[in-house]
């Protein structure tokens, strides 16, 4: 369930999170468990990226994302199901804000991700002052943000990603 093959109806909570405002979600209903949801039992059990990359839960409980930065790949990002199971990409759309290090209000660099040819990841390949042949490096703040077939509006998640050596 989740996958990005999968056609059928979304669990019920789910239904009920895609049609509420971000962030407005009661805490009755932030969270889909095995015991509540047919089918879903054994899910949500490896909360670890498997790529070495930033793990991340989707609040709607259906996919998990691992984030991976590279200076020689870029930004990539994977998607899970539920089961921590590889699924593809091609139904989510994403974009990437880039912080500026002095920390203004405004992005330095936008960058929508694709999919790559297989369909396995998202992916982006972010350079410094706009020369494609100027990798971006050190450590820099990202604000991704994801659009799940649900969504009505894309999720913003923050992120810190980079190479530790300057």
């Amino acid at each position: 369930m989740g996958g990005a093959l999968y056609d059928g109806p979304l669990p019920e909570a789910a239904k009920q999170m895609a049609g509420m405002k971000m962030g407005a979600m009661p805490a009755s209903n932030a969270m889909m468990s095995d015991k509540t949801m047919k089918g879903m039992e054994g899910a949500h059990n490896v909360h670890k990226g498997v790529r070495g990359g930033e793990f991340i839960m989707v609040p709607n409980q259906l996919h998990h994302m691992e984030v991976v930065y590279s200076l020689e790949c870029g930004f990539q990002l994977f998607m899970y199901n539920a089961f921590t199971e590889p699924i593809r990409v091609d139904r989510f759309q994403s974009f990437i804000l880039i912080l500026p290090e002095g920390g203004d209000d405004f992005f330095e660099i936008m960058r929508f991700l694709v999919p790559s040819k297989d369909g396995s990841i998202l992916q982006t390949p972010i350079s410094h002052h706009h020369d494609n042949s100027k990798n971006r490096k050190g450590l820099f703040e990202v604000e991704l943000y994801m659009k799940f077939p649900e969504d009505i509006h894309p999720r913003m998640f923050e992120l810190v990603i980079g190479t530790e050596d300057g």
